[in-house]
């Protein structure tokens, strides 16, 4: 491995859940909602998906737009992938 490769830490979806103060439900929902506008996750041989910092920062976009005035969570998704 070269100086300019980085290895991300991974997250479980609780691991998210708990920083950002949500449910894991939702942070699964958000996850397929950000898929659906096509965004991409890591996943593991399983296809369980694993969350890394610049997902953590992505979901805290959407809860940052999600609670703007008049914006709707889809809205919200598409804006910000």
């Amino acid at each position: 491995m070269d100086d300019t490769e980085q290895i991300e830490r991974l997250y479980s979806p609780g691991e998210v859940a708990d920083y950002l103060g949500i449910e894991r439900q939702t942070v699964t929902k958000y996850a397929r909602l950000l898929e659906q506008n096509g965004y991409t996750f890591h996943k593991d041989e399983k296809g369980n998906r694993n969350y890394t910092d610049s997902n953590i920062m992505m979901f805290k976009e959407l809860i940052k737009q999600r609670n703007r005035p008049g914006i709707t969570l889809e809205g919200a998704a598409k804006s910000i992938v």
